[in-house]
């Protein structure tokens, strides 16, 4: 049987699930009034701390973020998004089998995440986009492999 406490962290998840659905169902509102949520960067970034610190993760940081970069990581676990999403104005480069997760994918698209076909030899494709997020102050994460 789950104890209290397993049961207190998936409440929690739920809840930010909610929150997070409910943060971009607004800026999808929004838009379509043409307005521009300045602030998104900011509240994906306080999601992404809540998301860590509901599931009970703790983050250590040994070094700071090089602003206008280009990051090369190795994905280990969807941990991953989560836990440097927390910590910088960070976008991330996905593959484009995320655009078929229900929900997911539109959630991702309204946050900024560019989407790339693996093996499709598209890697020119996201290139100047990746370019213009860096000079607009922002950090791009790529996953290789």
């Amino acid at each position: 049987m789950p104890s209290l406490k397993s049961w207190w962290r998936l409440l929690r998840v739920g809840e930010h699930l909610l929150t997070g659905l409910m943060i971009v169902l607004g800026v999808a509102v929004g838009r379509r009034f043409g307005l521009r949520a300045a602030w998104l960067t900011e509240v994906v970034r306080w999601q992404y701390a809540r998301l860590c610190r509901a599931l009970g993760v703790s983050i250590q940081v040994t070094r700071e973020f090089v602003p206008n970069a280009l990051l090369v990581a190795n994905h280990i676990s969807w941990l991953d998004i989560p836990v440097l999403g927390s910590l910088t104005r960070i976008d991330f480069l996905s593959k484009a089998d995320v655009k078929d997760w229900p929900l997911i994918d539109w959630m991702a698209e309204r946050v900024g995440t560019l989407f790339i076909a693996r093996g499709a030899n598209q890697t020119g494709v996201p290139v100047p986009r990746i370019g213009k997020r860096i000079r607009r102050d922002r950090q791009v994460v790529i996953f290789p492999g």
